[in-house]
């Protein structure tokens, strides 16, 4: 999340999007994905980090439970 948050942030501040980078242990990382990508990160982007972090962690639990809704049934139909 730290490498599409702070590109994001980056580029919405007229940075490059491709340019930044987030420092790890053994590599930097940098952006990797379309711009559409930062697109869709932009309502988490303008948060303060700890609440952005938190927010994808509920979208991305959210997203699981759809999937999960949608796919168990289908999955129990074809057992019949």
């Amino acid at each position: 999340l730290k490498v599409y948050y702070g590109a994001t942030r980056t580029w919405l501040h007229g940075g490059d999007l491709y340019g930044y980078l987030e420092h790890g242990r053994d590599r930097d990382y940098g952006f990797t994905y379309p711009p559409f990508a930062a697109l869709v990160m932009v309502p988490v982007a303008v948060l303060p980090f700890k609440v952005a972090a938190v927010v994808f962690d509920a979208l991305t639990v959210a997203a699981t439970l759809v999937v999960l809704r949608l796919v168990v049934p289908m999955a129990s139909c074809r057992q019949r």
